[in-house]
């Protein structure tokens, strides 16, 4: 800080660099993981729902083709998922004291971080 201190846009290009943080703060992951699953368990029961249908149900191939839509989908958003929680882990640990601390909930340690650069971004003026 004290070598940046010579660059009056530090604090604005630090909150730039930072952006997301705020809405990361803001994110409930608890309830994003069961939405998730709560999206998969859907696709599930259509999937089931379809194949007891008889051969002749008149919209079997559009359902069948939604339904292959769907689990694209359902595939990325577990795989965005569990991008975000490793992501998530790397950055809690990066900034822990201990391998052995209790990692917060992820809004609440974004929420630190968020207000952390408001306070900053404010002396820093």
């Amino acid at each position: 800080l004290t070598m940046m201190s010579k660059n009056v846009n530090f604090s604005q290009e630090l909150r730039e660099s930072l952006e997301k943080i705020p809405e990361a703060g803001r994110e409930r992951v608890a309830k994003l993981k069961v939405d998730v699953s709560k999206f998969h368990a859907e696709l599930l029961f259509t999937r089931t729902w379809l194949n007891a249908q008889d051969e002749e149900f008149a919209q079997r191939e559009q359902v069948a083709n939604l339904l292959n839509m769907l689990e694209r989908e359902d595939t990325a958003l577990n795989l965005e998922l569990d991008k975000m929680t490793q992501l998530v882990f790397e950055t809690q640990r990066y900034f822990s004291a201990s391998e052995d601390d209790k990692m917060p909930e992820p809004e609440q340690f974004f929420g630190h971080i968020g207000e952390f650069l408001m306070q900053f971004h404010s002396c820093w003026l």
